[in-house]
This record gives C-alpha cells, structure tokens and sequence, in this order.
C-alpha cells in the first residue's frame, strides 16, 4: 500500500510508516544462516528509532534514521552478515517506508523573490548619466528654442 497517493493528515501516513516498520521489524529476528544475530540486533534497534520517529509525526527525525539503518543494511550485506536474499526483501522495505515518510514531510514554504533593487529615481533612461538635465535644458529656453537669459 502506497501512503502517499492517499489524501491523509501527515500523522496517518507517518503512523503508517511506523506500522510498516513493525512488521519488517518482526521479519529481522534472525531464523535463518543468512541473518547474522548481531546484525539482527542492530537493525531491530534501527528500527525502532525508525518507527518512534515516525509514530510522533517526524518524517524529517524518521528519514535520517532511516539512512543510518540503510548504511547498517549495506554494511552487514557487503560482509556477509546478511544474506543477500533477505537483504533484498529489507531494501524493498525500506524504499516504501521511505517513500511514504518523503511523501509526509511538510510542503516547503513559498520563497518570495527578492525586491528589485533598481529604481527610478528621476532618471531619463538613456544612461547617459545626465538624468533630469534635459529638463533644465528645456526650461531655460523660450518659446522659439532660444535660450532664456
């Protein structure tokens, strides 16, 4: 099941990854030769800072845990600690729990983008530098363009 595609409150989702958790969590006990009892241990500790994180509706405490567990999971693979059968089965466990917990991260707040800083202080525009003399210029004159003494 897919939390994220469902219109729930963040907790709802978060508690779902919690729950999904529990029952990874329960598939850890180490009942096989290809699960390493001190690897068991350490991946059911992991997950249980995992699913509290997610129960209290922390997706951003619950993901970082999650990337410590997944450094756990590839370590105790690449040594043997974790066959790579049941290694496989936890990763695609993993990959949904983290899917719904970004699902429930809060949406980022709307950046506003800076004033613009250029003004129009009396300036002409031209850039020539010269701004309102141009102005002047035309208020020194008469009606004929001649200049006004």
């Amino acid at each position: 099941m897919n939390l994220r595609n469902l219109s729930l409150p963040h907790s709802i989702v978060a508690g779902g990854a919690a729950f999904v958790l529990a029952v990874w969590l329960s598939a850890c006990a180490p009942t096989s030769p290809d699960f390493d009892s001190d690897a068991a241990s350490l991946l059911q500790s992991s997950v249980a800072i995992v699913t509290d994180a997610a129960a209290v509706g922390d997706p951003v405490a619950a993901l970082a845990a999650l990337d410590v567990l997944q450094a756990q999971l590839n370590e105790n693979t690449s040594t043997g600690a974790i066959g790579a059968e049941r290694s496989a089965r936890i990763q695609a466990s993993l990959d949904l729990v983290r899917a719904d917990l970004t699902a429930a991260l809060p949406a980022p707040s709307p950046t506003t983008a800076p004033a613009d800083e250029s003004s129009n202080d009396n300036d002409n525009g031209n850039g020539n530098g010269k701004g309102d003399d141009k102005k002047d210029e035309k208020d020194d004159k008469d009606d004929k363009g001649n200049k006004k003494d």
